[in-house]
């Protein structure tokens, strides 16, 4: 199975009235800074710095110039022990509302140029913990940078930060709009094509590095419609209740093909579409005030300069040697430098190459640090994933099994660590587990999942659909689990109970083609059900963006309803579409197979295709997963099973992977 991206998720804080507050600069230190831009990953669209903040280790912040304020995290401020203040005022996102807790950063260091005073939010919904395993401090915002000259270099991954007068403004650059709280430039959007339709509008859009896309917001988008596509896409950001699932942040979206953006004195080629919210003529998402975005498909690759005092924006090539700084890497040579060969800092710098694939001295790290802290959950659930990812599924479940059960719960392993064991053969030991996690952790929605899955394997649907229901009510949503409440009611023998399931499965995920999947073969099962799943297929499409279509998913489900036509339509298409932009060559052969095996074409190529891919990288389980479906459409039933269950023991807590080899293994038939 290939890896699909997940839809772009837009990060901003834009404030209401009232709730901008300034950072002073202040004494004799450093006019002028340069430091690196850091990424999570190469070529990642999240830019990060480290700020030095007095008797600390480094922060690590978000820069963020779609951010009225700047925010911090609860640990940052608890470690600062800063006292936050309930205001009257709210954050506005577009993940939603929150209260603002203010609270003020004394002073942090940017390369030496010290900021002092910076008024902050603390703990905002949203506000990102992690980029990749470096841990986030917070976001910086324009109450920071709004006293500076800022200069983002992004193929070179500097940012300069300086006074008035420190950092040259050519006289090329254009005049820019800043409140004290957004920054807007004028752009001219040109979408369509010359050869069909062509738009071109002149805006005035805010520029947000803190932002992957392009954004357009109520009437900024008028003159647009006749280009655009409506559908359904989950909207995250800033103002997004933690704990709530993913369907509640579905909106209805236009999106615009925009062909070429003209800005700060450069033109930028095909960035990619634009989103357009609240186009029915109410504002529903994000600040009443908010036009439009403009993030990082049109700032990548240029040094983007702002003078935020002299109210300038310049967008140009830059000039510097291009390089990618991996902020893992920085992290850990920093960390290297500090304490020498203290191995009480195994873990984290274990995390750190981890990021770097570099698994060898992950483990060798992790082993140092448990000699000396052999108690250590969060280090064992570490070394048990580490292990696991690289096939090495015996000793992974060994050192899962030093871990008690609450602790498997706490650091989210329990579901991985209870069907390992079912997976090995041992499901007596995972109930035991499971029952454990349970009795230890009672109010933990995940403890009765894998309590759930156990019964599942176990053959008792009813004790099953106990569990999952106590999960579900900890989880609050009682459409929570959907899919396994369908696998339920096919064991007890209700296969129009579990199409109800799936059918509201797909309502709250359109692009659910695993549910879309099951449902198709339920459908062949029961002719009845044929022209139904037909409809709902047909209101799926409807529902969204012709890019988000789940194209492997759809093509299966023609072929299953006797549309071979179809079939090879949507193959074509997706191998078009998906592969053609796979990361790199094993992706791409495992993408090629793929489609042809959910089609049922030309299967020999697609055997060798993820052969191919699996030859570069064994230890894949959605290569792994490819290569069952081939053995599947080759009438290889066995060998099917046998790949399957591999690709679950990759990722055991992942419940397509286990519903693939169940269904795999009836195909098999008994051993």
């Amino acid at each position: 199975m290939p890896r699909h991206s997940t839809t772009a998720i837009l990060l901003s804080i834009l404030l209401l009235a009232g709730c901008a507050g300034g950072a002073q600069s202040r004494g004799k230190e450093r006019d002028k800074a340069t430091v690196d831009l850091l990424r999570a990953t190469p070529g990642g669209e999240k830019v990060y710095v480290q700020a030095q903040i007095p008797g600390q280790e480094p922060a690590v912040f978000l820069v963020d110039t779609g951010a009225g304020i700047s925010a911090i995290s609860r640990g940052l401020a608890d470690r600062l022990e800063i006292r936050g203040r309930q205001t009257q005022s709210t954050l506005s996102g577009l993940g939603g509302e929150s209260p603002l807790v203010r609270g003020v950063l004394p002073e942090i260091s940017l390369g030496g140029l010290a900021i002092r005073n910076i008024e902050v939010a603390i703990d905002v919904p949203g506000l990102p913990s992690h980029a990749g395993w470096i841990p986030i401090d917070g976001i910086l915002g324009n109450n920071v940078w709004g006293d500076f000259v800022l200069a983002l270099d992004y193929p070179a991954d500097i940012l300069e930060i300086g006074k008035p007068g420190t950092i040259r403004v050519p006289d090329a650059a254009v005049p820019m709009s800043f409140d004290g709280n957004h920054v807007l430039v004028p752009v001219t959007l040109h979408a369509g094509s010359p050869d069909t339709q062509e738009v071109t509008r002149s805006l005035h859009l805010e520029v947000d590095t803190g932002a992957r896309q392009i954004l357009l917001s109520g009437s900024t988008g008028e003159g647009f419609e006749a280009l655009a596509t409506e559908g359904e896409e989950p909207i995250f950001g800033i103002g997004a209740a933690d704990g709530m699932p993913v369907s509640a942040f579905y909106r209805h979206t236009r999106r615009i093909p925009i062909s070429r953006v003209e800005m700060g004195g450069t033109v930028i080629e095909n960035p990619g579409h634009a989103t357009w919210l609240n186009y029915k003529g109410s504002i529903e998402i994000g600040p009443p005030r908010l036009t439009g975005l403009l993030g990082h498909a049109v700032l990548s690759n240029h040094r983007v300069l702002m003078d935020f005092p002299g109210q300038r924006f310049l967008l140009k090539e830059s000039t510097r040697r291009e390089r990618q700084v991996n902020g893992h890497n920085i992290l850990l040579e920093q960390d290297l430098k500090r304490y020498g060969n203290d191995p009480s800092r195994g873990l984290f710098r274990a995390r750190m190459l981890l990021a770097q694939d570099k698994v060898d001295a992950a483990l060798a790290s992790l082993d140092d640090y448990l000699k000396v802290h052999t108690d250590d959950a969060e280090a064992l659930v570490t070394r048990s994933i580490v292990l696991r990812s690289q096939g090495r599924f015996e000793e992974a479940i060994t050192t899962s099994a030093g871990i008690s059960a609450g602790d498997l719960v706490d650091h989210g392993e329990i579901l991985a660590a209870t069907n390992s064991l079912v997976l090995t053969g041992e499901p007596a030991a995972a109930e035991r587990l499971a029952q454990a996690a349970t009795q230890s952790r009672p109010e933990s929605s995940l403890a009765h999942l894998a309590l759930a899955d156990v019964q599942m394997e176990l053959g008792r649907p009813e004790e099953a659909g106990s569990a999952l229901r106590s999960a579900a009510r900890l989880r609050e949503n009682p459409d929570a689990f959907l899919h396994r409440r369908a696998l339920i009611a096919l064991m007890e023998g209700d296969a129009y109970a579990a199409v109800s399931y799936l059918r509201r499965r797909l309502h709250h995920y359109p692009t659910d083609g695993h549910s879309l999947w099951a449902y198709a073969l339920l459908a062949m099962q029961l002719p009845e059900l044929q022209a139904t799943f037909e409809s709902d297929l047909s209101q799926s499409f409807k529902r969204l963006h012709p890019e988000s279509l789940p194209l492997d998913f759809i093509a299966v489900s023609q072929r299953l309803m006797g549309h071979p036509g179809l079939a090879q339509s949507t193959l074509e298409e997706g191998l078009l579409r998906d592969c053609a932009q796979a990361l790199n060559e094993a992706s791409r052969m495992n993408c090629e197979a793929w489609y042809l095996a959910m089609a049922g074409s030309e299967l020999p190529r697609a055997l060798e295709s993820v052969e191919s891919a699996l030859a570069a990288d064994s230890h894949r389980p959605d290569f792994l997963d490819t290569l069952a479906i081939v053995q599947e459409q080759l009438g290889d039933f066995e060998a099917a099973q046998e790949t399957s269950l591999k690709a679950a023991r990759y990722s055991p807590d992942t419940l397509y992977h286990l519903w693939q080899h169940r269904r795999l293994a009836s195909l098999a038939g008994p051993e």
